[in-house]
């Protein structure tokens, strides 16, 4: 067994976060990259010395300007192939009540959606089978993506019964 450590992770390592207000979460269009144009939560890779939660409160501050106003919490995990790396992408949930959206370089637009709206618009069957023909990595991306979301709604749903 070697000492060396690989130049290329074999998988990298990201967060993402349903960022929370009004009962909605906070969705970022693309400007640039291998998904421009798309809507995705807030999120992005892992930086070495910091934890995941860690990871994913800059990643919010950094692509949004606003702060988590309590705890986050790890409510999904999904298996990305993004820019020819395999990533495993924990997601977490919090409550972002106030302070206004500043975009990153990184993205064009933001918008609070319903969840299960945003799961239906850009994750349903019909649209990840569109892309099965054109790219199966895409196609079971956003699969792993639409689960993930349906992890974040099943979670949801168990917090409001009584």
């Amino acid at each position: 067994m070697s000492d060396e450590t690989p130049a290329v992770p074999l998988f990298a390592l990201s967060s993402g976060v349903f960022a929370e207000r009004d009962g909605k979460i906070l969705v970022l269009k693309r400007a640039g990259g291998a998904v421009t144009g798309g809507w995705y939560i807030p999120g992005g890779a892992f930086d070495p010395g910091e934890t995941i939660e860690e990871c994913a409160r800059r990643e919010l501050l950094e692509e949004t300007g606003l702060r988590a106003a309590g705890p986050v919490t790890c409510v999904a995990v999904a298996h990305m192939r993004v820019y020819g790396f395999d990533s495993l992408q924990v997601l977490y949930a919090c409550a972002c009540p106030d302070g206004e959206i500043v975009l990153s370089d990184e993205h064009s637009a933001a918008r609070w959606i319903d969840a299960r709206a945003y799961r239906d618009r850009y994750f349903s069957d019909e649209i990840i089978e569109g892309y099965a023909a054109a790219s199966t990595s895409m196609s079971t991306m956003l699969h792993n993506i639409g689960r993930a979301i349906d992890d974040y709604l099943r979670w949801r749903d168990q917090l409001a019964q009584p």
